[in-house]
């Protein structure tokens, strides 16, 4: 049973994303909710759309590599990872996380 504060999180954030589709902030906090409420699809949804606007965006990068975890798609994050580092070299917590897909393929 999905938990009603966090529907009614989603819910409200679908509108003020309605409101200004672009509001890149709203779109990783919608993809934040989607993977809180276990909704993994949705949340890398959330965020390929996000980067289709902002591809610059890092934050996206990453939360887009822990959705692919949660998926068990290993690759998919590694990749994203890879893309963090790219954007942001000094990032210590994509460095850690990249270096354990490394260590464990």
């Amino acid at each position: 049973m999905k938990n009603k504060a966090s529907e009614k999180r989603i819910q409200k954030l679908l509108e003020k994303l309605a409101e200004n589709p672009k509001d890149t902030e709203t779109q990783l906090d919608l993809g934040k909710a989607y993977f809180l409420s276990s909704r993994f699809d949705e949340a890398v949804k959330c965020y390929h759309d996000l980067l289709e606007q902002e591809p610059q965006n890092a934050s996206a990068y990453y939360n887009l590599a822990v959705a692919f975890l949660a998926q068990k798609k290993n690759l998919e994050a590694k990749e994203a990872l890879q893309k963090v580092l790219e954007l942001d070299p000094n990032n210590k917590t994509a460095q850690n996380e990249l270096a354990k897909l490394v260590s464990f393929p």
